[in-house]
């Protein structure tokens, strides 16, 4: 039995070299199975070498570790505070979009309101100049003379009444 690639080709394979002493070829089941047992036979093996080692107690007190891990998690802590405090001040405050359409809003308000004002100053304007017409009207009919009397109305129809029967 020879060693084979995973190609099925000897491990003696060189590209465009003809073999002259072929050697036959292997299944592929049969090297993967070959290949089980090697990495089972490795993995069992036993070292033939002592190789454990004690190690000191100051070199396993990990409590400088756990300081530094505490110490990490207090700046995490520290730098998200500031964060935090960051957005809610950006939270809090106005943007600049939100100023100019709150002006705006004012200023049409304002506008709005300069216009009921000057619409009621029109109305009231108006309504002056119409009662200032109707007093002229007023003094006008108190001043003329008028064009019948009692007097004559009474004259006029005690002449009819004569006339009449």
């Amino acid at each position: 039995l020879t060693m084979t690639t995973y190609n099925g080709r000897s491990a003696s394979y060189e590209a465009g070299r003809e073999v002259i002493n072929k050697e036959p070829s292997v299944s592929k089941y049969v090297i993967e199975k070959l290949y089980r047992v090697h990495r089972e036979r490795v993995l069992n093996v036993k070292p033939t070498i002592e190789s454990h080692i004690t190690i000191p107690d100051f070199l396993m007190n990990q409590s400088w570790k756990k300081n530094a891990e505490r110490q990490r998690a207090l700046a995490i802590m520290r730098t998200n505070r500031s964060l935090y405090n960051r957005l809610a001040k950006v939270e809090a405050s106005e943007s600049n979009l939100t100023e100019e359409n709150k002006g705006h809003i004012k200023r049409m308000e304002a506008k709005m309101n300069y216009l009921t004002k000057l619409k009621e100053h029109g109305r009231l304007v108006s309504l002056i100049k119409i009662q200032k017409e109707n007093e002229y009207m007023l003094r006008r009919i108190e001043k003329a003379k008028p064009e019948y009397t009692m007097k004559e109305c009474k004259e006029w129809y005690k002449y009819h009444q004569v006339y009449k029967s």
